[in-house]
Order: C-alpha cells, then sequence, then structure tokens
C-alpha cells in the first residue's frame, strides 16, 4: 500500500445532523430529543375547531427532573396557516383541569418557546403518576400546524381534533414539544441511546464488532465517557467497552465502538444484539429507560479482504462525466481506499465515441429498460432492489463514497490474485488465482479479466479543458461477460492473455479481475463478489512510487492488527516509523 499524502483525523465524536434543531434553553423532558419535522402528517379538514396534542411523561422520566420546576414548553409547528389562539397546558390527565397553561403571543413556524402561567413543582405526586404536556389551538380552517417525528413511542403522540376521543398514536410518531424545567436538582449524568449500528457481518476469525451508537447528553454534566455493552443472541457473557467522547449537555452525538464477542459458531447467522448504556462518566446513569438499543447484523466464519469494483460509464460527448470523474479520483486519493477499490470505465452510455469498444456497448444491458445516460456508476453491481438497476448517477463525492464504503462492509468469502508476465513486449500473460471459503459457493460463478489503461489524453472531451486525461479506459476483456470459474476443490486458477495495442503506453496499463454471477434475464442479479488488480507501474493512478512511505502495520484502536484499514479508528504505522491516526 503506497501513500502520497494523508490527511489526519482527530479522533473526535461527530455531532449528528437534524432535520431541525431546537435551542437548549432550560432541561428539556420529552421524546422528540430537540428534533422536529417540517411536513405535517396530521391535517384535519374541519372548519373552527379546536385540535389538541399532547405527550405522556412517565413516572420513570418524571422522576429525572424531581424537586425541579416545570416553567415553559417548547413546541415545534409544520405551518401557522388557519391556525390561532395558540395555548400549552400541563395536566395530569388528557381531558383534566389545567395544572397550568400559558398562551402565545405570536407562534412562528419551526420551534416556538411559551411560558406557563403558574410553574409546576415537580413533587413526589405529579412524580409518582406521571402527566401530560401538550398545546391546543384554534384553526379557522384545514391546518397542518402539528409536528410529529415517524419514530414511535409509547405514549409519545396523542391528537385529539373537535368533539371526537382522544387518539394514541404513538406506534406512528412522536409528538415533536418539550417541556423545560429549572432548579438546582436536575440530573448530572443521564444519557440517552438513540440507536446502535454495529457493521453488517461480524467476522468470527477477526474476533471484533466495530460499528457506531448514538447518544445524547440528558444530563447537565458533561459526559467525557460512558460503558456499551451488548447483549448478543447466541452468546452468554455480555460484551462491553468504554467509549471515549465530548458530548456537552443537550448534544447529541456518533460515537464509534470496538467490541470482542464470544461468537464461536456462525450459525444462526443473522443475529440480534440489545446494546445498553450501563455508566457514563465511570458512574450509574441517572435513568436507565431510554439506555437500550437493538441493531441486526450477520456472522460468519472467515474473510477475504475485499477489493470493491467501481464501473463508470462515460464518453467524450457527455459534459457533466468530468465531475463524476473528479469525484473518483479526490476518493482515490485517499491512501483508505488505496488497495481496496479497482476502477472501470466504459465509453458508453450517452452516445459513443472513439474510445468505445463492442464490449463497452454491451454492459449498456445494466441500464434496464429506463434508457441510457451518462455519467452513471455501479458499485460491485449491486442493486437496492430486484427491480431497480444498479447503475446511478452520484449527486456528490460523498454519496458515491457511501456507496463505495457500504459494499467494502461486506464480507468478502472468495479471494482474487493477480499476477501479470510482462516478458512478452507485445503481450501480457495474466494469471488469475484463488480460494472460496465454502464448497457450495459460487458454483456457476463467473471470472471476469480486463485490460484498462490510465493516463489516456482525451481527444475532445466535452467539460473537461484542452489537458484533461481519460483515467480506467477500458481497453480489452477475456469475455463480456466472463467465464466459468474453473474449480479445483475450493482453489482455481486461470490464464489468458492480452494483445498490447501498439497506441497504448505499457507503463499506464493495469489488469483488473473480478468474480460474481451473470443472469441474462435479471440485471439486478449479477452482482460482484471481490475483485483484485495488476498495475504495470506499481502504484495508483498518476503516483510516482519513489520516496513515499508504506504501511507497514495496522491495528485498530483496540490494538489488534489487522491486515486493512477497517471502519472506525485505524492506528497505522509506516515504514518510516511515523505513527497516524486513520479514521474510515
Amino acid at each position: 500500500m503506497k501513500l502520497k499524502a494523508l490527511t489526519l483525523i482527530a479522533l473526535a465524536t461527530i455531532l449528528s445532523p437534524a432535520i431541525s434543531h431546537a435551542d437548549t434553553t432550560g432541561f428539556p423532558i420529552g421524546y422528540c430529543d430537540g428534533q422536529m419535522e417540517s411536513t405535517a402528517r396530521y391535517k384535519y379538514p374541519v372548519k373552527d375547531t379546536d385540535i389538541s396534542a399532547a405527550i405522556y411523561v412517565t413516572p420513570a422520566l418524571a422522576g429525572t427532573v424531581r424537586d425541579n420546576s416545570l416553567e415553559q414548553v417548547r413546541v415545534a409547528i409544520c405551518s401557522k396557516l388557519n391556525v390561532e389562539t395558540f395555548q400549552v397546558w400541563i395536566r395530569s390527565a388528557l381531558d383534566g383541569e389545567n395544572l397550568a397553561s400559558g398562551t402565545a403571543g405570536s407562534i412562528a413556524q419551526g420551534w416556538n418557546t411559551v411560558d406557563l402561567d403558574t410553574p409546576v413543582a415537580m413533587g413526589s405526586d405529579l412524580v409518582s403518576s406521571g402527566f401530560y404536556i401538550g398545546y391546543t389551538y384554534h384553526q379557522k380552517s384545514k391546518s397542518g400546524a402539528i409536528s410529529a417525528l415517524t419514530t414511535p413511542h409509547d405514549g409519545a403522540l396523542w391528537i385529539k381534533y373537535g368533539a371526537e376521543d382522544w387518539q394514541d398514536l404513538g406506534g406512528e410518531g412522536t409528538l415533536c414539544i418539550e417541556g423545560l424545567v429549572y432548579g438546582n436538582s436536575l440530573p448530572q449524568l443521564n444519557v440517552a441511546l438513540l440507536s446502535a449500528d454495529p457493521e453488517p457481518w461480524y467476522i468470527i476469525s477477526q474476533g471484533v464488532m466495530k460499528g457506531m451508537v448514538t447518544v445524547q447528553n440528558k444530563g447537565v454534566e458533561t459526559v467525557t465517557s460512558f460503558r456499551l455493552q451488548a447483549e448478543i443472541e447466541g452468546t452468554v457473557t455480555p460484551a462491553s467497552c468504554t467509549v471515549a467522547c465530548d458530548i456537552p449537555y443537550g448534544e447529541t452525538a456518533d460515537c464509534m465502538f470496538s467490541l470482542a464477542p464470544e461468537i464461536l459458531s456462525a450459525d444462526p447467522v443473522e443475529r440480534t444484539a440489545t446494546f445498553t448504556v450501563t455508566q457514563v462518566n465511570g458512574a450509574a446513569d441517572e435513568e436507565m429507560s431510554d439506555n437500550s438499543a437493538q441493531a441486526a447484523f450477520k456472522v460468519v466464519e472467515n474473510a477475504y479482504p475485499r477489493q470493491a469494483l467501481i464501473e463508470e460509464f462515460s464518453t467524450e460527448r457527455c459534459p457533466n462525466c468530468p465531475r463524476v470523474a473528479g469525484y473518483l479520483h479526490e476518493i482515490l486519493e485517499n491512501p483508505i481506499y488505496a488497495g481496496s477499490t479497482n476502477v472501470i470505465c466504459y465509453h458508453a452510455g450517452y452516445y459513443y465515441d472513439s474510445f468505445t469498444t463492442e464490449f463497452d456497448r454491451e454492459y449498456e444491458y445494466f441500464y434496464g429498460q429506463d434508457g441510457t445516460y451518462a455519467p452513471a456508476v455501479m458499485v460491485d453491481r449491486y442493486a437496492k432492489s430486484a427491480i431497480q438497476s444498479p447503475l446511478f448517477c452520484p449527486r456528490s463525492e460523498e454519496e458515491l463514497r457511501q456507496a463505495i464504503d457500504s459494499q467494502l462492509l461486506e464480507p468478502a468469502q472468495v479471494s482474487v490474485n493477480v499476477s501479470v508476465d510482462t516478458a512478452d513486449e507485445n503481450r501480457l500473460k495474466v494469471k488469475v488465482s484463488g480460494d472460496r471459503l465454502q464448497d457450495s459457493l459460487l458454483e456457476e460463478g463467473r471470472l471476469t479479466v480486463c485490460l484498462v489503461e490510465n493516463n489516456v489524453k482525451a481527444i475532445s472531451q466535452s467539460g473537461g479543458g484542452v489537458d484533461y486525461v481519460h483515467q480506467h479506459l477500458a481497453r480489452a476483456v477475456n469475455a463480456t461477460w466472463g467465464v466459468e470459474i474453473p474449480w479445483s476443490g475450493n482453489g482455481y486458477e486461470y490464464e489468458y492473455e492480452f494483445t498490447v495495442d501498439s497506441s497504448w503506453n505499457r507503463d499506464n496499463l493495469q489488469v483488473i479481475a473480478y468474480v460474481g454471477e451473470y443472469s441474462s434475464a435479471d440485471i439486478a442479479a449479477c452482482p460482484v463478489y471481490n475483485s483484485g488488480s495488476w498495475n504495470a507501474n506499481g502504484s495508483g493512478i498518476g503516483r510516482t512510487p519513489v520516496n513515499e512511505p508504506e504501511v507497514a502495520r495496522i491495528f485498530s484502536l483496540d490494538g489488534v492488527e489487522t491486515s486493512r484499514l477497517g471502519r472506525g479508528v485505524n492506528i497505522v504505522l509506516l515504514n518510516d516509523g511515523t505513527t497516524l491516526k486513520v479514521i474510515k
């Protein structure tokens, strides 16, 4: 693996984006976590009627603010059209008397904070029974004021319109409302675990489960660490780790974790894990009811190093194609992707040009029935659904990067090794070999070998400027849809010779081989399972291997040595003695 330049990313907590986030003033109690939805889902076509909405604050949640004072209510509104006389209230029962209320002098689309006319003391009686926080407004005609997240939560969405009964819609969403509490007895340590996202596959031979959890600090004290525990289906002893972070009061953050669970078998393949925050800053969390989240993942015994295959459709007549080519260039400049991605560019999709080959045209099969276009990209020929083309047009570098990252997380159960004999000036003698983990895998699999050329000067690239050069240009292929893999037990070897055209620069040639499946009837049934490559100059595009440091060893954050960069924080040791922290 060669490194030319490396952007250091500090080991830090990444703040989560939200549709809209409320400003933090008092201590919030509610279920929307300061988020609002700007599109109304609940509209009632009734004139001159009252609409009410509320949440039930459970005794457990109320107990976190015991002996303090509820003084304000913060409400999110999707629209103020046809809305008048807006009142917030606190009640012991949905149809009970107001313990306190407040009328908004005016309301605005978005967040509104309304003072209660009488502060509500969070004493033992109210805490033990729980209470409701809600609002009522009068609509002159049909309106769409109610803001509710689509995330379901018990008791978090009650709605009443006109003379109708209250409806419990907590199974559909969460009302965007919060009470604001003030006092000297606010919870100091209180973390809510909003979601858990482990990597989709756990590889037993590697022994490490990595992923990300989203947490919110609902306590006054800044959270600098928390203990995360995972109870995993099929295991006896929970796995746990300490996660370092820096989360001020009221903030939500994404935090990476690394666990070592005692999973000894790939049966069953599909598992569920319950993640729980058990301690905060080394002490007990003051409210444990919101500390757990479940997530599913899959288990496999072993896996080979994976290299994703990126296939690009581009032509010189396409003015937008240099944009996506630029995305690819920036991604491949990142050393994280060195040795983990291979790219082939076909000149098809938007007319044709002098670089178009016959197999370029044949690969337009992947567009399906919707017509061709460019720029377009496939990553491992992965289709999101059985009726969808694997091709898409990236709208940003980040969108393309995410598609690549998603495929790199999939374990490879077949290996692809490429070597080339260059002794003959007019030929490249290619040998591809590899193994599979299961004898039933890829019984009808296909092996495709493609020759590409880099740094090819454009003839007349629309939108590319006078110095534009093509990268990853497809020159030749062993067979458009590959050949049957010549298995010998669980291994294979395959040889093929490419004739090198005199107009091609041998120093810029690259051989890419990949294994997968092919269906002539279903464009979504042609996945690529792994790929490998050989470069004539022994390095990546546009890189010179002179005086560049090489990666000597890679470790995960918990000290486990790995063969490649993994998701999360990696400790990278270079052969010149440099130590780097790299986040993938």
